[in-house]
């Protein structure tokens, strides 16, 4: 799974080296050198198609019952996470997937819980053969970890994209996302709802 990585650690480092960046990529902390290399970034995730690959799920605040997941904001968080695996887990098997290494609530299970529910959960038990989604979830630390910087920026970039409000430089970071063909509607699901759905 790491030489599956390698290209893409590559391409972001050539990104960082051409402008002798060595901080951490945050949509949150913009100046015109960091819009600079950010779109620098862009552009490099952008050539590595083959091995890079963004989608996103909003979740308007407003749509969600919160009663319905007994306002524990965690469980919600869990919920939708896997939502967006099971809807963008096509030929997908045996993946070791990363998630940022934030403290959590000692009775979050987010790591166990997504293993089990995308290995064994309903979308698969109709299948004749099942097939393990997930091997592994692993908690890393954002801060050591290009490619979640990268995810953070493309991330800030589609909630700009959703009417959040942003400066001038975030903005331009935006188009930029959208002019390389990084964020878009194609991979930008706005979930609504349905009746048998929080």
């Amino acid at each position: 799974m790491v030489r599956e990585r390698e290209p893409i650690w590559a391409a972001v480092k050539r990104a960082r080296n051409r402008w002798h960046y060595a901080n951490e990529l945050h949509f949150e902390k913009i100046s015109n050198l960091r819009v600079l290399v950010y779109e620098t970034e862009l552009e490099a995730m952008a050539n590595e198609k083959e091995h890079f690959r963004f989608e996103a799920l909003a979740v308007p605040r407003d749509a969600v019952d919160a009663s319905l997941f007994s306002d524990r904001r965690h469980l919600a968080y869990n919920y939708f996470t896997k939502l967006l695996l099971e809807h963008r887990h096509e030929d997908v098997q045996d993946a070791l997937m990363y998630a940022d290494a934030k403290s959590r609530l000692k009775e979050d299970n987010f790591l166990e819980y997504l293993v089990v529910e995308m290995n064994l959960g309903v979308p698969f038990r109709n299948e004749a053969v099942p097939r393990r989604v997930l091997k592994k979830v692993e908690p890393m630390d954002s801060k050591s970890d290009d490619l979640l910087q990268v995810t953070d920026l493309l991330t800030g970039c589609v909630n700009n994209r959703l009417g959040h409000p942003a400066g001038e430089r975030k903005q331009r970071l935006r188009l930029k996302a959208e002019e390389v063909g990084l964020i878009g509607d194609q991979n930008i699901w706005v979930w609504t709802p349905k009746r048998n759905e929080p």
